[in-house]
Formats: structure tokens, C-alpha cells, sequence
């Protein structure tokens, strides 16, 4: 990461940047990250949603609060990409209402989302680390992942030389 920041820089680096800070106990450099990677994007939620969940002392719940009702405005009027969901589980859980989360992350999986690594380590989510739907919801990202799988190495457009060449896992 240290030596991506050096490039032109992106705002995912210094989530992501902030994402290990949180993992390292560190929430002065994560709360330090997040307003780099909302300097460079001020006008996208995603970062602003992170400065906001993660201010000084505690969550802005009054933003959040705002925040949640934004994106499921915007839900309801057409959006349909599962980051919406993923953002708004994150709103969720800074306002300390893991049942919404786990809604939001349940609708997340349903537009698509299938990043289960990424639920499993990432700080944000661990907060729903124990629950039993979070386990649901990774098993149903499998799930659908492996249905994924199977349908491509079942088409026919599938060339066998592809197989031969790289080992599948079922």
C-alpha cells in the first residue's frame, strides 16, 4: 500500500490504507486515511461514509442516520449496485443496528455481490463476525460462486485447451 500511495494517488489505496489501520488498532492513522481518500473524492459517498462512521470518539450517528436514508433513496428510485447495500451495511453498523446491516448485506448479495473474502477480513464487517446470518450470508456467497462456476465450465463456448492449461476447482 505504502508503495501504491506514492503513484497517482486513488482513493481506494487510502481505504484500503484505512482498512489496516483498523485492523491494527490504529483508528487515529484509519480516521487519517479516510479523509485522504474523501479529499481526493469529495463529492463520492463511499468515503465520506467511512470519515463519518469512524469520526473521532464515535460514529456521527446523526449523519449516518441521513446517510442511510440517502441510500435507500436512492435504492428505491433504481440503484441497483450491490456496493449501495454494502455502503449501507456499513451505515448500519456505525449506528450499531447489526439486524439492518445484515439486511442491507443480505440485498447486497442478491444484486450480485460475491466478495466473500473481502466480508470475512475486512474490519468493517466485524462487528457481524458471530452472527449466524453472517455465516448464512458467506455460505450463500459460495454458493452462488460455485453456481457461477459450474455454468461457465459447462459452456460451450469454453475453449478444453483453457482447462488443460490452468487447474479447476470445483
Amino acid at each position: 500500500v505504502a508503495e501504491a500511495i506514492l503513484r497517482p494517488p486513488h482513493p481506494e489505496l487510502f481505504i484500503l490504507e484505512g482498512e489496516l489501520a483498523l485492523l491494527r488498532g490504529e483508528e487515529s492513522k484509519a480516521r487519517g486515511a479516510f479523509a485522504r481518500a474523501h479529499d481526493l473524492r469529495p463529492h463520492t459517498s463511499w468515503p465520506e461514509t467511512l470519515v463519518h462512521r469512524y469520526a473521532e470518539d464515535s460514529p456521527d450517528t446523526v449523519w449516518l442516520k441521513g446517510q442511510a436514508i440517502e441510500i435507500k433513496t436512492a435504492i428505491e428510485a433504481g440503484e441497483s449496485s450491490p456496493e449501495a447495500n454494502i455502503e449501507l451495511a456499513v451505515v448500519a453498523l456505525g449506528q450499531g443496528l447489526k439486524v439492518e446491516a445484515m439486511d442491507a448485506l443480505d440485498a447486497a448479495i442478491t444484486a450480485g455481490y460475491l466478495d466473500r473474502a473481502y466480508l470475512q477480513v475486512s474490519p468493517l464487517f466485524k462487528p457481524l463476525a458471530d452472527e449466524p446470518r453472517f455465516a448464512a450470508a458467506i455460505d450463500r456467497i459460495s454458493q452462488n460462486v460455485a453456481r457461477e462456476r459450474a455454468i461457465v465450465l459447462a459452456a460451450d463456448w469454453l475453449p478444453a485447451d483453457l482447462l488443460s492449461a490452468v487447474k479447476v476447482s470445483p
